[in-house]
């Protein structure tokens, strides 16, 4: 808790009032603002910049030891400090309620406020200063309104001197409010259309993409065709010694049709998302022997080439579970193919099942290299950045999410020059239907 009797008269911590401006200065500053902001909103400034330019002219104009913008987020109904100016400012992104305080009740109102003894005020909430740092004795509190009437926002200006403040000085408050209101729309406007233009390039890439798989999958088709042709004319004998050859020479091809058909499937989700067409859980009852068998298989190549070692347990005596088959697959996948690139020649690789309860337990170990603890503490977040040549970070938020969806939940440990091992549980009756379980004790994106 903040004792505020240190802050003294002055009602904020080694701050001393703004000297009080002439009518002709006043005057000055007000056509400044004016003709500054204005030509601001036309120049490439972030929103951030252009706001404490704002409450700059705001405090030379009205006084004032402290002044802050404070932004809506309707989502979680708080007022978010955005930015904050003073000799003790409030943290960015410190968060109130939006119906606390006198700041919460203009924002609602969307009517200004000029409080003269604020905690006096039935409206006041003490707890802002022990938040703040602040000793409250007056205020200016004025809504940031979009253009269709709403509020977006409020601007507060603490501790200013009453003697020199005029009611024009308070209108112009609005007027610079405005100016934030604009600028505000305007960002926002910009990342609508910058949001929309990157809906179109990805259904693009997401069309093109499942185009794109039509040939190979054809050709996929063609190349079978022919093999079986070009056997059919080689005598017996020979077929015998080439059997390890047409082993290698079938199983490749049909690698490359069942991903090729998966990544379709991706793709087309991918342009029915875009498209507002959420595609819903398919439950069927699921072996986790056989998905992990499947991705094995699609990984088979990468394996075969580092001569990885895979050894399982106990996954035959797992019993099925009611899931979404394509999105286990794809927890696997992502799991078994972190551990494949993250081992060098030889390593192994050790994957075990059990059942604890009502629940299927999987443990994924490496002996890869492992990573360190703060990699962990971010790896289901989008916080984290691959350090793959081609990959963007975002597999283990996806496969967190697909588990939570399931009903279960995922944890890792690892040592750097031990390796890794991975666990996760799912409960046996599995997802409800469009299920949006939560795990309560789950890492959130930026925790």
């Amino acid at each position: 808790m903040m004792d505020t009797q240190k802050f003294g008269k002055s009602g904020i911590k080694g701050s001393s009032q703004r000297p009080c401006l002439s009518s002709t200065e006043k005057t000055h500053w007000k056509l400044a603002a004016v003709e500054g902001l204005n030509q601001a909103l036309f120049q490439e400034r972030g929103i951030y910049q252009f706001a404490s330019m704002t409450l700059d002219y705001a405090f030379h104009i009205v006084g004032g030891q402290a002044g802050s913008l404070l932004l809506a987020s309707p989502k979680n109904k708080h007022l978010e400090f955005f930015l904050s100016k003073g000799s003790n400012p409030v943290p960015r992104n410190t968060t109130v309620a939006w119906h606390s305080g006198i700041a919460g009740y203009v924002f609602h109102s969307g009517i200004s406020e000029f409080v003269s003894d604020a905690p006096r005020d039935p409206r006041y909430w003490p707890e802002i200063d022990r938040l703040t740092g602040y000793f409250t004795q007056n205020l200016i509190a004025t809504p940031i309104k979009h253009p269709n009437g709403h509020s977006m926002g409020v601007v507060e200006i603490l501790n200013v001197n009453e003697e020199a403040l005029s009611e024009e000085d308070k209108k112009f408050l609005q007027v610079l409010s405005s100016f934030l209101s604009m600028a505000l729309h305007r960002q926002w406007s910009d990342q609508m259309t910058q949001r929309e233009d990157l809906k179109n390039f990805i259904k693009d890439c997401a069309h093109d993409m499942k185009n794109l798989l039509m040939p190979i999958l054809d050709g996929t088709d063609l190349l079978k065709d022919e093999s079986r042709q070009i056997l059919d004319r080689v005598p017996s004998q020979e077929i015998l010694l080439m059997k390890p050859s047409i082993h290698v020479w079938e199983e490749s091809l049909g690698m490359i049709e069942r991903n090729g058909r998966r990544l379709q499937r991706k793709a087309k989700d991918l342009v029915d998302c875009l498209m507002g067409h959420i595609a819903l859980n398919e439950l069927t009852s699921c072996s986790i022997q056989s998905v992990t068998d499947e991705v094995l298989d699609a990984l088979s190549i990468p394996i075969h080439k580092l001569n990885l070692t895979i050894e399982k347990y106990g996954l035959e005596t797992l019993p099925f579970l009611q899931g979404d088959e394509r999105k286990l697959f794809s927890v696997f996948y992502n799991l078994l193919h972190n551990a494949v690139t993250a081992l060098h020649k030889g390593g192994v690789i050790r994957i075990y099942g059990s059942r604890e309860g009502e629940h299927i337990c999987v443990k994924i170990c490496d002996d890869g290299p492992g990573i360190s603890q703060e990699e962990i503490d971010v790896l289901f977040s989008t916080k984290i950045v691959s350090k793959k040549s081609l990959g963007n970070g975002l597999g283990m938020n996806s496969v967190r999410h697909a588990i939570e969806e399931h009903g279960g939940f995922i944890k890792v440990e690892s040592a750097k020059g031990i390796g890794t091992t991975v666990y996760i549980s799912l409960p046996i009756q599995g997802m409800l239907v469009n299920s949006n379980w939560e795990s309560p004790d789950s890492p959130r994106d930026g925790d």
